[in-house]
């Protein structure tokens, strides 16, 4: 069984403008194969996108509303993970031509994971991390991508988005994830050497843990998504998404 937490709260700059948060997730057990299935997706819309938060609360309904309506007996594989992602590119030239607006209007990037018992598939374009449990430690299934000027990234609204989209499966259990967007990138990540920053996580994941009901530890996380601590360091949206796979003897708790 899966615990689970997230928060998305609006950056420093978001706040002195007046803007929305442009982030949005979601984290869901799907019943698949007879077995339960973690859905983590996660999205941040581009700053400079006029309908930014739409574009990701887009995508992120878009695939789990794809993902939840899968067959028992479908393989878990890059393709399936290429799909959904098709699968929400179209659903935002849905929107776009709706609203008769460019589809760039609606860029933001995308980072999924689909947790089972004995493998997992990851899939990203853009920034931001997912990051699992490595040993004592954790690390980053993919690297965040830059695009080609400074502080640009990749967005599935792109014209060639399917050359940006990494994609990964393995073929074991994962035990606890963590998916973000960028605005944690410099406290949760180390860039000299491309690995996670664990510090940043074992109090975070040892809460979640040892908390009986993660619906309680909404408002904390995001207290401290909010905090100076973490706004000294980044002005830009943030979201978090926790989850940790508790024994089969543990009590049920909700996700």
């Amino acid at each position: 069984m899966w615990k689970s937490v997230y928060q998305s709260v609006r950056g420093t700059s978001h706040e002195r403008t007046g803007s929305v948060c442009q982030d949005a997730g979601s984290a869901q057990i799907l019943r698949w194969d007879e077995t339960d299935a973690l859905l983590i997706v996660c999205s941040d819309g581009a700053g400079s996108a006029r309908f930014a938060e739409v574009g990701s609360q887009q995508v992120c309904q878009t695939i789990v509303d794809v993902a939840s309506c899968m067959e028992d007996g479908v393989e878990v594989t890059l393709e399936l993970a290429a799909e959904w992602l098709g699968r929400a590119r179209a659903a935002l030239e849905s929107v776009a031509e709706t609203l008769d607006a460019p589809l760039r209007d609606f860029a933001c990037t995308v980072l999924v994971a689909l947790v089972l018992p004995e493998q997992a598939l990851f899939a990203q374009i853009g920034d931001g991390a997912i990051v699992i449990r490595d040993g004592d430690g954790y690390a980053p299934v993919f690297w965040p991508q830059a695009g080609e000027y400074a502080g640009t990234t990749h967005f599935l609204t792109m014209d060639a988005w399917s050359d940006c989209v990494a994609l990964e499966v393995r073929h074991h259990g994962v035990d606890e994830l963590a998916v973000f967007t960028d605005g944690l990138e410099r406290l949760a990540l180390q860039f000299a050497d491309r690995t996670a920053h664990s510090p940043f996580f074992h109090p975070l994941f040892s809460a979640l843990r040892g908390c009986e009901d993660p619906a309680l530890l909404a408002g904390p996380l995001g207290d401290f998504l909010s905090s100076p601590a973490v706004n000294d360091r980044t002005d830009d949206d943030k979201t978090l998404i926790l989850a940790t796979r508790m024994p089969a003897d543990h009590a049920a708790d909700p996700v």
